[in-house]
């Protein structure tokens, strides 16, 4: 048996980063994520659900790729809150994402870092926590990303 180690912090918003998911009921959006990781045999190590984006922390299977992971996750959620009466403003996801692979040994602060989303944006936007992946990592920001 092949063993394998794909982890992946995925961020990704809603359309025109709307605040669509009521606070109260995103534990319903990420059940359903957490659902869609297990049809995929997928390990979802955390997940958090902000009115206006989505962090993701998974271990994915070697039988996934990355984009078929993120569209699989924003299909099912998608279809979920567009039906759901909690989530009048859900318009759907933006068309991108963003996801970085993570280490083993930065497990630990990853999952911590994703566990405070809600007191960490109380000092930084999802734009500017987005920028700020984007240069981290070298990558090109345009004011249309994830929208």
């Amino acid at each position: 048996m092949s063993k394998t180690l794909s982890l992946f912090h995925i961020v990704f918003g809603t359309k025109n980063r709307t605040s669509a998911i009521i606070p109260n009921h995103a534990d319903d959006i990420n059940r359903i994520i957490w659902n869609e990781c297990k049809k995929l045999n997928c390990y979802l190590y955390r997940v958090f659900t902000m009115p206006d984006h989505i962090h993701i922390l998974v271990n994915l299977h070697p039988n996934i790729a990355l984009a078929d992971f993120v569209n699989k996750i924003k299909s099912n959620s998608s279809q979920f809150a567009s039906k759901s009466p909690y989530f009048p403003l859900f318009t759907g996801w933006c068309k991108g994402y963003f996801a970085e692979s993570k280490s083993i040994e930065n497990l630990d602060i990853i999952i911590e870092y994703i566990k405070k989303q809600d007191i960490h944006h109380t000092t930084r936007s999802y734009v500017d926590e987005m920028k700020w992946f984007y240069k981290r990592n070298a990558l090109q920001w345009h004011d249309d990303d994830l929208m």
